[in-house]
């Protein structure tokens, strides 16, 4: 059958050798990306990966590897707050991640288009751990849709979902997630 058209890295728990962490991710993809070159090839980090206190982890790969992935599925959950438009977009948390909002990552010089803005859904987390609920998310990315300094996103970043369970195909959470994407992909 060969390599999937679509592999997504979710690397969890980097807490050292950082440096070394970055290149052997790196050259995964590469060698990925070798293997099969129209395989779309993501990574699902978390904000603070961006961050020196964990090495810049992240900030490495794009740097050295860029060409060899296609974006970042960012997990703008599970890292304490971040759970509004200014804290998503415009001014990370500073305790936890800073200089890794949407917008400080473009001003870090990342391209817009490998920015994808990953949240949990409903039931799956609490607000403590970055969870909004879908009406609201769907507000806070019209106005990021809205924001002069966002366009370069709006027009090539994009939207991730974690769900961890489906069972119920028929469920107000599937339904509301299907809404949340109709909506959005309206902007």
């Amino acid at each position: 059958t060969g390599l999937e058209k679509y592999i997504d890295l979710d690397i969890e728990h980097i807490n050292d050798k950082f440096p070394e962490t970055a290149t052997f991710l790196g050259e995964v993809c590469k060698e990925l990306k070798r293997l099969n070159p129209r395989c779309e090839i993501s990574h699902a980090p978390q904000p603070p990966y961006f961050w020196s206190s964990f090495g810049n982890v992240y900030d490495l790969i794009y740097k050295n590897y860029k060409q060899y992935f296609d974006f970042f599925n960012i997990q703008y959950y599970n890292n304490n707050l971040c759970n509004n438009f200014k804290e998503i977009f415009i001014k990370s948390y500073e305790n936890v991640a800073p200089q890794t909002s949407i917008l400080e990552l473009i001003n870090r010089d990342y391209y817009p288009g490998y920015l994808v803005l990953g949240k949990t859904i409903e039931n799956e987390s609490n607000s403590e751990n970055g969870y909004v609920p879908l009406t609201e998310m769907t507000n806070i990315v019209k106005t990021a849709f809205n924001t002069t300094s966002l366009s370069g996103w709006s027009k090539t970043g994009g939207l991730m979902v974690w769900y961890f369970s489906t069972q119920n195909l028929n469920s107000e959470n599937n339904k509301e997630l299907l809404n949340y994407f109709k909506t959005t992909s309206q902007f």
